[in-house]
């Protein structure tokens, strides 16, 4: 996310045993100059974050 401008999470996939599928695509609308500490950098890393936590608990509760 540091250097995309996109990125794309996907889920599912052979090892779940279900077809991958793209769950959702974040646009990274950060200009060059991006900062970690920022509070639009860490609202974007909060919110892939939750996507992939969300696919391992569904995962484990299969």
């Amino acid at each position: 996310m540091y250097l995309a401008n996109r990125v794309v999470v996907m889920q599912g996939g052979a090892s779940h045993g279900v077809p991958g599928h793209i769950a959702e695509i974040i646009d990274v609308p950060l200009g060059s100059d991006r900062s970690v500490t920022s509070p639009e950098f860490n609202n974007i890393k909060r919110r892939i974050s939750a996507l992939v936590h969300a696919e391992l608990a569904v995962t484990a509760t299969e």
